[in-house]
C-alpha cells in the first residue's frame, strides 16, 4: 500500500477495489464546500452537484474536529470529518492513495477504511 504521511492511527483493508475514471466528481455538505473546491483544483478531481458523486465529503460532530474517517468501497469514497479541518486531512490522505498522473484515466483504489485524529484527541 502507498506510504501515507503522516501514517494514520488505523487502516483496515478489505477485498476488492473501486475503479474510478478521472476527473473524479466530488460533492460536499455546505460546511465542507471549501475542501471540495480545494480538492477540485487537484488534477484528477472536479466539483459535482450530484449526491451520488464517487467522492462525498461529510461531517460528524462525534469525531474530533481534526479527526476523519475515509472509506473506499463499491459505492465510492466517503470522507467524514469532525469539522472541515478533519475533512481536509482526509482529502490529503485520499490524494496520497491516488497514483501520480491519475487525471483523465481510470484508477483503482483498494477498498479500505482509514481513521485518524491528532494524538491529543485520540484516534477517530
Amino acid at each position: 500500500m502507498t506510504s501515507l504521511i503522516p501514517y494514520p492511527a488505523a487502516i483496515r483493508r478489505h477485498s476488492g477495489a473501486l475503479r474510478v475514471a478521472g476527473p473524479v466528481p466530488v460533492v460536499a455538505v455546505p460546511e465542507a464546500e471549501g475542501v471540495a473546491d480545494w480538492l477540485a483544483e487537484v488534477p484528477g478531481f472536479t466539483r459535482a452537484v450530484l449526491s451520488d458523486a464517487p467522492v462525498r465529503l461529510t461531517l460528524d460532530d462525534r469525531l474530533a474536529p481534526e479527526g476523519y474517517r475515509l472509506t473506499v468501497d463499491e459505492r465510492g469514497v466517503e470522507i467524514t470529518g469532525g469539522a472541515p479541518a478533519g475533512v481536509f486531512y482526509g482529502a490529503q490522505t485520499l490524494r496520497q492513495l491516488l497514483p501520480d498522473g491519475a487525471s483523465g484515466r481510470t484508477v483503482s483504489l483498494p477498498h479500505l477504511e482509514v481513521a485518524d485524529a491528532p494524538d491529543s484527541a485520540g484516534a477517530a
